[in-house]
């Protein structure tokens, strides 16, 4: 269905529309329906929305709608929290805006700003900026604040998390006036109800958790565990699972470390996101994941910010983190955009407290589940070598001979004792299963290369 056909709902201009369409955005989601008509309008907003449910299109295609191509400079300027997310959001808007012949700049810190300023020089009509970078930016050219209109915090809960407050007061102080500010944000803790009081007036409230989206498509788990046990307990999860693609979260870089070396000895393929990583390293680790080669990634909070993981399963709370507000944050990295995920939660005694806040609070009540037993692991472990066995041997021709043989051997007293012996004999238990995981992972991967060509809204 061309992007027409469904964004007919919304007043957009043709570029727009023939931007979403060239995109394959086939009809608005329900925050941007919902968040279109106060942003066309001018007001300010508090968007309540997490990666992966459309936000980045929901405040985008307002802006770009009312977007004047003046000689003035930028228009708009749009904070992320990390340099990954705002060159994912820079990206999009790129995308939607290159019909319309509108140019955005990108502005983070860990390169040289020269490149950065030039680009601003050749004209751009938006940025979108890490609050550091943009801060010195317009330290040196205060120029570029002339023609600033239009605020966005993206992931305003974790800007203020990572102490960006007063970047961000700094910044508000460059603008040549009124503005329209946009929040947005996947919780709404205090600090961020205080600080929309401060730099919103009259803010629209637009949340997916009054539109009955709190991301439905997350199933919500978790396991009672002795904390004595928990990597026993952990590797029982997986091998009982099999997630196709995970983020295990710990709450420390030590713990995170220690985790993905036990997890490496047992032959999963994991891969470790640590702060210490340099970007080089960290762009390894991330097209590692792309490519299908890693399956699971353990990281902290702190050192997963800002990514994003398309065709992600399940996210693993392996520490259960701190805060109700982690809790959301972790698990919304699955659910994206009508995507079934699963997040799974290893709960101990001491977690208790956090789990009847995220109750209270979110309405979040994750399924109880027990461990697995033995028999459930013996159970996984057979169906994995018959996939093996499928792998290798369901596309090879058989000669009617040896179905003649196979026959006999079924109909007869011993048979199955006869074909058990011939199977121990000549296939290893462990080829099979590594036959089972390189299928499983040729199926990631193509996975993986399905969701990249397929552009998901913001």
């Amino acid at each position: 269905m061309p992007a027409a056909a469904g964004f007919d709902v919304l007043p957009l201009s043709p570029a727009l529309r023939a931007a979403l369409d060239d995109l394959g955005f086939a009809a608005p989601l329900p925050v941007q329906l919902a968040a279109f008509p106060p942003l066309r309008a001018g007001r300010d907003a508090l968007i309540q929305a997490p990666t992966g449910t459309g936000k980045t299109v929901a405040f985008g295609l307002p802006i770009l709608d009312a977007l004047s191509l003046s000689p003035e400079g930028p228009a708009f300027l749009v904070l992320a929290p990390t340099r990954e997310l705002a060159a994912q959001v820079h990206g999009e808007l790129t995308r939607l805006g290159t019909r319309g012949g509108v140019r955005v700049s990108l502005l983070y810190g860990g390169v040289s700003i020269e490149p950065q300023l030039a680009a601003l020089r050749d004209g751009a009509h938006g940025i979108v900026g890490t609050p550091g970078r943009v801060l010195d930016v317009f330290d040196r050219e205060p120029a570029f604040t002339r023609g600033l209109r239009v605020l966005v915090l993206d992931e305003a809960d974790q800007l203020l998390s990572m102490g960006f407050e007063r970047d961000i007061e700094a910044i508000v102080q460059r603008f040549p006036g009124r503005y329209q500010g946009i929040f947005v944000s996947a919780t709404l803790p205090p600090e961020i109800l205080r600080l929309s009081e401060r730099y919103l007036r009259e803010p629209a409230l637009v949340s997916l958790a009054e539109m009955g989206k709190t991301p439905a498509e997350i199933r919500h788990e978790m396991f009672f565990i002795d904390p004595g046990n928990r990597l026993r307990d952990l590797v029982r999860i997986l091998e009982a699972e099999r997630p196709e693609s995970s983020f295990i979260f710990c709450n420390t870089r030590d713990d995170a470390q220690l985790l993905a070396g036990h997890l490496r000895e047992r032959g999963f393929a994991v891969d470790l996101l640590s702060g210490e990583l340099t970007q080089g390293e960290r762009d390894r680790v991330m097209a590692e994941v792309r490519e299908g080669r890693v399956a699971h990634l353990v990281a902290t909070d702190l050192a997963a910010r800002g990514l994003d993981v398309l065709h992600l399963t399940h996210v693993i709370h392996y520490q259960f983190p701190a805060s109700p507000e982690q809790y959301v944050h972790r698990s919304g990295r699955v659910g994206r955009i009508g995507q079934a995920g699963t997040s799974i939660a290893l709960v101990g005694p001491q977690d208790v407290a956090t789990l009847y806040y995220l109750r209270l609070i979110y309405g979040l009540r994750p399924l109880e589940r027990h461990l697995p037993s033995d028999a459930d692991l013996e159970r996984e472990r057979e169906a994995e070598l018959v996939r093996g066995l499928l792998a290798h041997y369901a596309a090879r021709p058989a000669s009617p001979k040896m179905l003649g043989l196979l026959r006999r051997l079924r109909s007869h007293v011993h048979g199955e004792q006869v074909l058990a012996a011939i199977l121990a004999e000549h296939l290893g238990e462990d080829a099979l299963r590594m036959e089972a995981r390189e299928a499983e992972q040729a199926r990631r991967r193509e996975a993986q290369r399905d969701a990249a060509r397929g552009d998901e809204p913001g």
